[in-house]
């Protein structure tokens, strides 16, 4: 168990940062972890696949609460001190991005992404993506949900209102008519309403470490294949729902001997 002290909640996706620890050498995995209990237990979709992969590859894993990537002031997304100090090995469901992969390199992504635009109950400015030129919108801090996203989408010329610091504060802003809209990785936020269509910058979220350390991600898509060939992943994701509610996880429909 991790003690409540030692919680660090990752600014604005307001999920739990973890580290996981593997060995036949020892290996340290930080992940952004979707559940804790009260009593500060780390559960959720991730834990339950990377214990199935690692108990596969013969790795022993512990996790820990770390922050694994930080953004400069221009918005790169840079790697966490927990990385670059080696005091974790990895990261656990991070979205796979042209930006990030020119940091970082990248596991085989184990879950879909999705983005989305939110703006008042009601649309009252009738904001569209398709219309975007000019408008303002604002982003959360250090997702990857952002003026590159963006650009890839096609969306050119929205003017970005730079990553606020809380939930609290962008709904503020959208609410109260200082930004046109918010585009989130997410598929619901409580008080705004979502604008109809769903948007797709990434190539997923998979496993991330420092550039250069191919040794996490080549163990990890051997095991997470077999995993996934023996119908784990399907039963794993299947029962996250039930066994912890909140937001739905978007598996990829993987086929026998089919992965990617």
């Amino acid at each position: 168990k991790v003690k409540k002290r030692d919680v660090i909640v990752k600014c604005m996706y307001m999920y739990f940062v973890i580290s996981v620890s593997f060995s036949s050498t020892h290996w340290r995995m930080q992940e952004c972890i979707k559940h804790g209990d009260v009593d500060g237990e780390l559960k959720g979709f991730d834990l339950d696949l990377s214990n199935a992969v690692c108990r596969v590859a013969g790795k022993k894993c512990t996790y820990i609460y770390r922050i694994c990537n930080s953004n400069s002031a221009d918005g790169k997304f840079l790697p966490g001190k927990a990385l670059e100090t080696g005091e974790v090995d990895g990261c656990l469901g991070n979205v796979i991005t042209p930006e990030r992969e020119e940091v970082f390199d990248f596991s085989r992504a184990y879950f879909k992404t999705s983005s989305n635009f939110f703006v008042p109950p009601g649309n009252p400015r009738g904001f569209s993506p398709e219309n975007i030129e000019g408008k303002r919108i604002v982003f959360f801090n250090a997702t990857y949900t952002n003026m590159d996203c963006l650009k890839r989408l096609g969306l050119n010329g929205a003017v970005p209102l730079v990553e606020s610091g809380s939930l609290s504060d962008v709904k503020t802003k959208v609410l109260e008519g200082n930004a046109d809209a918010l585009f989130a990785p997410r598929t619901t936020i409580p008080g705004v309403e979502r604008v109809p269509g769903q948007y797709n910058c990434a190539s997923g979220a998979g496993v991330m470490v420092l550039k250069g350390n191919a040794d996490i991600p080549t163990w990890w898509n051997r095991a997470f294949q077999i995993v996934v060939e023996s119908g784990e992943y399907k039963r794993i994701c299947d029962s996250v729902a039930i066994k912890y509610g909140g937001y739905p996880v978007r598996c990829f429909d993987f086929q026998t001997n089919v992965i990617g």
